[in-house]
């Protein structure tokens, strides 16, 4: 790949940066995506020779763009990531033109189409969008402040579009409201799905409500945007719930590990990783995603992000399938969110983090998930909690950030801990403690040099849970466990 100019520009959702990002390629450079115009993180990975700010604004973008099949780099864009330091990826401009093609291709595009774009721009989903109605002779709008279902059938209504983007969550909105009516619906002719996931129910109420349009999800990443395209009228009840298929040259496969792996032409070559430019593929073109899935007659069925996988007792959980069965059972789909967190008997636990427009009990959140769980046969109900939260942190792409959940809870898990003077040696507080948790091990006396090695035999049977908490050191004083010696008390407890 040759290494053109570079030129920051940023990110504003509006027509002119699709017009300074047309402007950038028609100079010969390629463009850096920046948060802002002091975006230092960015800049020290993808030093650029100036900078654009693009003006804010919104309505049609008219901006016409070619199909180039160059190798050379166009733009540097960075994942937005749910969790770590951001990665800037190199894509070239055959790597956006087959994405284009592809897409077109499947949608059946015509210059008549009309859409409204309910994604940002400085983004991999919606700058495609651009590109892709641009090449097809179309034109795209721009809402002036986001994602607006009123806005979008009053557009409807007067006939001034007949296309839209979006991605579940944002679609999951305009189902709520009902703000798009019957008639209005019918009008449009082509919708994009972006790639989060989407309950089997909630595409066919889609379908249902745009008897007319062409809908198709696709799945992919940044560095490999569109993989997969899912034509939601056309697949069958099992379909529904993949994914979608490869088409053209791109080949799909599963990693040993179950992880998704995807070749083809649109597939970034470079990535920026700490500072240095590396190769994300592998010898023979393959780049292995961080996803899970798995293949049927060449259908994808996405299981989620692997450093999102619960691992409770040994067996993996998927977050996105235990939601789609609570969904299932409670409703409400995007108003709470499924976190891994850490258990000390079984590894990972389950959090259901619920938002306000939650309405389900948290006994009902837990009696869901306990069954959800249990159909992928995992008995995980004392290693299930429920945490109410204002709001769902996500990334501009809408993407739960899963992590930052369980970070949360582990802050309020903390804060809840008995301070370490409770602990200390020699005082009245430690022969309390000492009497309490030899109530609990079933010990004569414990002391606080007592180790687990000592005590092993004075355990009950029914306190195996706390053996195994405490067989993972036990080299340590027994006493510095006590807060979590007390929780699986309770757990014993209940049992009993």
């Amino acid at each position: 790949m040759n290494e053109p100019r570079l030129v920051g520009l940023v990110a504003e959702n509006s027509p002119d940066f699709v017009r300074q990002a047309q402007a950038v390629w028609g100079a010969g450079a390629a463009f850096v995506t920046l948060r802002q115009k002091d975006d230092e993180q960015r800049l020290r990975a993808a030093p650029v020779s100036d900078i654009r700010v693009p003006t804010s604004g919104h309505g049609w973008v008219d901006v016409q763009f070619s199909n180039r099949t160059d190798p050379e780099l166009a733009q540097i864009s960075f994942t937005s990531g749910t969790e770590g330091d951001p990665k800037g990826v190199l894509l070239s401009h055959a790597n956006l033109a087959d994405v284009v093609e592809r897409l077109n291709a499947v949608m059946a595009v015509t210059d008549e189409i009309r859409e409204y774009v309910g994604v940002p721009v400085y983004h991999s989903f919606g700058f495609g969008r651009c590109r892709a109605v641009s090449v097809a002779g179309g034109r795209a709008y721009l809402p002036a402040r986001g994602f607006n279902p009123v806005e979008i059938n009053g557009l409807l209504e007067k006939d001034e579009i007949n296309a839209i983007s979006a991605v579940p969550s944002l679609w999951r909105v305009l189902l709520q409201t009902a703000a798009v009516s019957a008639r209005a619906a019918e009008k449009v002719r082509w919708i994009e799905i972006g790639s989060q996931s989407m309950a089997a129910a909630e595409k066919r109420a889609l379908a249902t409500l745009f008897p007319q349009a062409k809908i198709v999800q696709h799945y992919g990443l940044t560095e490999a945007s569109r993989t997969t395209f899912l034509e939601v009228g056309a697949a069958s009840d099992d379909k529904l719930d993949s994914v979608g298929r490869a088409l053209g040259q791109v080949q799909l496969r599963i990693s040993e590990d179950g992880r998704i792996q995807i070749r083809g032409p649109h597939v970034a070559t470079g990535m920026l990783i700490a500072g240095a430019r590396v190769d994300p593929r592998d010898a023979d073109g393959w780049l292995t995603t961080n996803d899970r899935g798995q293949l049927q007659d060449g259908y994808l069925y996405f299981a989620g992000r692997s450093d999102d996988m619960i691992n409770c007792g040994g067996l993996k959980l998927a977050p996105d399938a235990l939601e789609a069965s609570i969904a299932a059972e409670l409703g409400g789909l995007g108003s709470f969110a499924v976190c891994r967190i850490e258990d000390p008997v079984r590894g990972d636990g389950i959090l259901i983090a619920a938002t306000p427009e939650a309405l389900a009990r948290d006994e009902q959140f837990l009696a869901a998930a306990s069954a959800a769980a249990l159909a992928f046969g995992v008995n995980a109900r004392d290693a299930t909690h429920v945490v109410r939260v204002d709001a769902l942190p996500r990334t501009d792409t809408g993407k739960v950030k899963r992590e930052a959940l369980s970070r949360q809870f582990r802050t309020e898990i903390a804060s809840r801990q008995a301070p370490p003077a409770l602990i200390a040696s020699g005082g009245a507080t430690e022969q309390q403690l000492s009497l309490q948790l030899g109530a609990i091990l079933g010990a004569p006396s414990v002391q606080g040099s007592d180790t687990f090695i000592r005590l092993v035999a004075s355990f009950p049977v029914d306190a195996l849970a706390i053996v195994v908490e405490f067989s993972r050191r036990p080299e340590k004083p027994i006493l510095e466990s006590v807060f979590l010696a007390s929780q699986l008390r309770q757990r014993i407890r209940l049992r009993g």
